[in-house]
Order: structure tokens, then sequence, then C-alpha cells
């Protein structure tokens, strides 16, 4: 009979000893950082308390970032039923308006999604459409909250939005 070699032949232990050599290189890589990002740095700290101004023109950039926040913006209604202006809403907001729809060239409403970020329209057959909000698309598109004058326009057969049966036409959107 042939002689057959043990599968596993290393030496138990220095499994141990490499677990902890490993622990110990690990804990002090994570420890050395912290020293060094908390050592004290006094010329930095001595160069930020002086005023230093390369370029002249900088100072008229921040002028004019500041009034970026004063300046007028669109003043939206959200789900909250609060006016308050676009740049302050707690999600992002987009406003098509209907220079913005007649310039566009769509035919039906849900045409008009595809010019809203992170919406899409798919059109699944010659009348039906799936409306997706970054890419959530199902057939009937119950994901999505349609309303119109603030009254949902969502089915109550499938709770999707039926644009077949929703009375909406271009010609009519104000804004």
């Amino acid at each position: 009979m042939a002689h057959i070699p043990e599968a596993s032949t290393r030496d138990i232990s220095a499994t141990p000893r490499r677990l902890i050599a490993a622990g110990l290189w690990s804990g002090l890589l994570l420890f050395v950082p912290g020293v060094v990002f908390a050592a004290p740095d006094e010329p930095a700290q001595e160069a930020a308390a002086e005023p230093v101004v390369e370029d002249p023109g900088a100072l008229d950039d921040l002028d004019e970032s500041v009034g970026l926040m004063f300046e007028d913006f669109d003043v939206v209604v959200t789900a909250g039923r609060t006016a308050q202006p676009i740049n302050m809403t707690a999600v992002p907001v987009s406003v098509l308006t209907a220079k913005d729809i007649h310039l566009s060239g769509v035919a039906t409403v849900p045409e008009l999604f595809d010019f809203v970020p992170g919406m899409d329209a798919l059109r699944i057959d010659r009348n039906l459409w799936s409306i997706g909000v970054r890419g959530l698309h199902q057939e009937f598109s119950d994901r999505t909250l349609l309303l119109v004058n603030g009254r949902t326009e969502s089915s109550a057969f499938h709770g999707g939005i039926d644009f077949q049966l929703t009375p909406l036409f271009i010609e009519d959107i104000e804004r």
C-alpha cells in the first residue's frame, strides 16, 4: 500500500501568534493617524490669524455669491401645503413653465415627464403609459402620485394613473 500524506501539515501553534501579530498591527495602524492629526500645528494657526488676499478679484466673487442668498427664487407649494422658495424645499422640485411646455413640442401630458429630472415615461401601448420615478416602473404607475389642482388623479381600480381617463390637455396647463 502507498503512503498517503496528511491533508494539513502546517503547525497549528503558529496560528495564534499570527492572529495576535495581526491584531497588534491593525491596532497600531488605527492609532497612528489619530496621533498625526491631533498634533498641534502652530505655524498654520498663526498664518490663519493674518488674512492675506492674494487676488483682489476674489472679494468681488465673494460679494456675488453672498448676493445669491438674497436672490428672488420661485415660490412653490409643496405637499405640506406651505408656500416656500424653491431653493428651501426638503426635496428637489422641478417646475415646467407654460413656455417650457410650448417649446418642448410634446403632444400628451405623459411626455412632459421626460423633461423632469429623475422621471421618465414609457409608452406601453397606444394609450397606456408607465410613469417612473428614479427607475421604479410598473405597468400601472401605482408608485406615482399625480395631483391636479390639489386633488389626486389616481385610479381607484388599480391605484395608478390612467391617462386615458384623466382629462388633461397640454393647452389647459397655465404654469
